[in-house]
């Protein structure tokens, strides 16, 4: 007797290897699709770029992730029952192919990536009544090809069994798409919508309450006002910002005797030894000392829309004061040119303003100089230095204590540390730190050197007995630490002949509290106009009823000194007078993890909503250019990651073909993230110049020669523009500028002689004076 029975197939890797081939393959024409549409639609120049190909790899990593986890959920259902795993996962992948379709609708519709607090209204957009026959034709086309591609895929059965090594490049694509740089337009639509969606949901630790919970009366610092004279005239105020200072250099410090200039006046000055930097960061330190502002997740300089606020640059330009930044190092970097244009900084005085006689800081193993070191930054001020009517706030961020400690003369100040190494009364401890740290040791005792030196070219001027000089640490660290509380001790040192005496506090402070102390000086001795309200972060350098926020650079607010008490994480302490941590009150520490969790939502939030400052306080208003979504899309086509260098030969190569409409925008897309992206400026002067608007390329132009006066393209742009014009009168000014700059080139001086020559005017241009170069007639 013939017994049939119906004996399911079990499926095997293989069936489902297949699955996932065609579920690439469709994801693959997706991509194609996404690109000729917007193509179609005008939005981008070529659909066949480089942001197909990011887009094609971003989709292999989406399928690889899926993958690995789908065919967990095949293995067991296959267990469980043959067959079923095979079709749910079918299922599953067609169910994501789908959604990824929708959501690409929606792109190509929207320019932007829907997000779950607006799916419904996304949704119901796509699918309106013009579009849902194309909707519905997509669908279909891409669920045949989907099988199609399963199909074709069965051609492959003898080699995937031998395909391990191809679920390694699996594996690696997985990894590295978490790391390339993303858009919305070359990201898998799905995997972006997922992780939103995720931070979303699981983000519990959100803000309600008043709309601007910062915002608060303003407070005065009456304390801090006592210690000084009045005087008739508005204190010029010099901030100096020293990397890896700690109080341990200084009086008592176990590493007192290397920086003796500092040293000696915090003996005549005013003093906090326990005051902290609120950040580990040096970018951090700038906004926190100039503004007591919150730095959201990565630093305020770090926002991708900046936020109404008001600083000391800002508050004080309003009172009549010249503004000056002075910086060895590249002020573009981490965005800080960003920040000081919106501020209005009237002087900006960076790594590109040095001309060739003054000397590089010595290049490390790799080849790279971070900039000038702070002898040649302090000389160089003293260089352009100009005796004002109007006061003035300058702002130093010192360069040479930045590792790699690369100095001037480094064997002298080398030699110098081992010479005082013997004299000084180190435990073993430390005579092995200081033996392994030499050159760093040598850096704090250049940079002291070079601070003496600027105190002594200030008391050379007009300003000398009415200034206020601020001197602290960067918060970032060199020295051994004892306990995380530590890791933002700085100390502070205000000096000024305006001081009734020098005394040593022993409150607790931060960088914070700098802003609000000055500006009551300001209010209450000179009558300042200053907004009835604040949104400080701190509240005064002598007033310690305030928090005390603590973040790690470029990761949010991690701690938080409040009430004698610190607080990070799940760990509370009390605080002791050297600040070692304590055992702490048991009574308090339930109520300190909600005041940290409870300011890092609000920190979240007035950065990402811009509600820190009510527009109609703030003196400028913040913001970035705000470009169209469909402008938005059109430059993620043509610039993919943070090279804005890449995105300028993009935007010049569009100029140079007469696309100028898209040239300018790529390019003032660039400006808008680097301010100081000088060739894009010079980009912008020539397309306007080629495009006859002469008054607009002459204003860029002379910007760019004010900005970088060092840089010859943008003089021989300039004097070109001039020529085409008709400007030829303006050459002889530029010419001036180019002798004082030492900017010595055979094709400028023809420029000059070409303009000199149309006006008729032309008495040889001093040729052989200025260069010694014999022209050809």
């Amino acid at each position: 007797m013939e017994i049939k029975t119906n004996i399911k197939k079990t499926r095997t890797l293989k069936d489902f290897t297949r699955i996932l081939i065609g579920f690439v393959c469709a994801l693959f024409v997706l991509s194609m699709y996404q690109q000729f549409s917007l193509f179609h639609g005008g939005v981008i120049d070529r659909p066949l770029n480089r942001t197909l190909l990011l887009l094609l790899v971003n989709h292999l990593g989406f399928a690889a992730v899926l993958s690995f986890v789908l065919l967990l959920v095949f293995r067991f259902l296959e267990r469980s029952k043959p067959g079923t795993g095979f079709r749910g996962s079918i299922a599953l992948f067609s169910t994501f192919l789908l959604f990824e379709v929708l959501l690409i609708e929606n792109f190509i519709r929207n320019y932007s990536m829907l997000h779950i607090t607006d799916f419904q209204s996304g949704f119901s957009l796509t699918l309106s009544n013009t579009i849902i026959l194309k909707f519905v034709l997509v669908i279909l086309g891409i669920g045949l090809l989907y099988f199609l591609f399963y199909k074709l895929s069965a051609f492959l059965n003898p080699f995937i069994g031998k395909m391990y090594p191809f679920t390694i490049i699996l594996f690696l694509l997985a990894l590295s798409t978490s790391v390339t740089e993303k858009s919305p337009i070359n990201q898998n639509k799905t995997l972006s919508f997922i992780s939103e969606t995720a931070d979303y949901l699981l983000d519990f630790n959100t803000y309600e309450g008043k709309e601007y919970p910062l915002l608060k009366e303003w407070e005065k610092d009456d304390l801090f006002v006592e210690h000084f004279t009045s005087n008739a005239h508005s204190p010029n105020i010099v901030i100096v910002v020293w990397d890896g200072l700690r109080p341990e250099f200084l009086r008592e410090g176990k590493f007192a005797g290397f920086t003796p200039f500092l040293d000696s006046i915090t003996q005549k000055s005013l003093y906090w030894n326990r005051f902290l930097a609120n950040s580990t960061s040096t970018t951090d330190a700038v906004t926190n000392i100039l503004g007591s502002l919150p730095q959201g997740e990565n630093g305020f300089m770090a926002l991708e829309n900046s936020a109404n606020r008001n600083t000391l640059f800002g508050l004080l330009k309003q009172n009549n004061y010249n503004t000056g930044f002075y910086f060895g190092g590249n002020a573009s970097l981490n965005n800080m040119d960003r920040f000081l244009n919106e501020e209005q900084v009237d002087i900006v005085l960076d790594k590109s303003r040095f001309s060739n006689s003054y000397v590089l800081q010595e290049a490390d193993r790799a080849g790279v100089t971070l900039g000038y070191p702070d002898g040649e930054l302090y000389k160089k001020w003293g260089s352009s230095y100009f005796a004002s009517n109007q006061p003035k706030i300058e702002f130093f961020l010192n360069l040479s204590t930045t590792k790699p400690f690369s100095i001037p003369d480094s064997d002298y100040y080398e030699s110098w540390v081992e010479k005082a190494f013997d004299t000084m009364k180190f435990d073993g401890k430390q005579k092995r730190f200081v033996k392994k740290n030499v050159d760093l040791f040598a850096a704090m005792n250049y940079t002291d050197d070079a601070l003496g030196k600027l105190f002594k070219m200030y008391a050379l001027t007009k300003d000398a007995g009415n200034t206020i000089f601020v001197v602290t640490g960067s918060g970032k660290n060199y020295l051994p630490i004892e306990n995380p509380l530590q890791q933002y001790q700085v100390p502070l040192v205000i000096y000024s002949t305006l001081l009734k005496q020098g005394m040593e506090f022993n409150n607790l402070a931060s960088h914070h509290d700098i802003a609000p102390s000055l500006l009551s000086l300001l209010r209450q001795q000179h009558g300042f106009e200053l907004p009835q309200k604040s949104a400080w972060l701190g509240n005064g350098l002598l007033r310690e009823d305030g928090k005390v926020v603590l973040s790690i650079a470029n990761n949010g607010v991690k701690a938080l000194v409040y009430n004698g008490h610190f607080v990070k994480g799940r760990k509370v302490a009390g605080i002791g007078d050297t600040l070692e941590l304590l055992t702490p009150n048991d009574s308090v520490k339930g109520r300190l993890k909600k005041e940290l969790k409870f300011f890092k939502a609000i920190n979240s939030y007035v950065t990402k909503e811009n509600k820190i400052l009510p527009r109609d306080l703030a003196v400028y208003e913040s913001g970035k250019k705000q470009f169209t979504k469909e402008e938005m899309v059109w430059i993620s086509s043509v610039f993919n990651g943070r090279n804005y260098d890449n995105a300028y030969n993009s935007a010049r190569e569009l100029a140079h073909d007469g696309n100028y409409d898209k040239a300018l925008l790529l390019s003032a897309y660039i400006l808008d993230n680097v301010p100081g992206h000088i060739d894009a400026l010079i980009l912008q002067g020539r397309i306007h110049a080629w495009k006859k608007h002469y008054n607009k390329s002459i204003m860029l132009l002379e910007k760019a020669v004010d900005l970088h006066p060092f840089y010859q393209d943008a003089y021989g742009a300039l004097l070109d523009v001039y020529y085409w014009s008709g400007n030829n009168s303006r050459a002889s000014r530029i010419y001036e500028q180019m002798k004082e700059n030492n900017i010595e080139t055979v094709e400028l001086i023809k420029k000059v002689e070409r303009c000199m020559n149309r006006m008729g005017k032309i008495q040889n241009v001093e040729k052989n004076q200025i260069t010694g170069i014999q022209f050809q007639e």
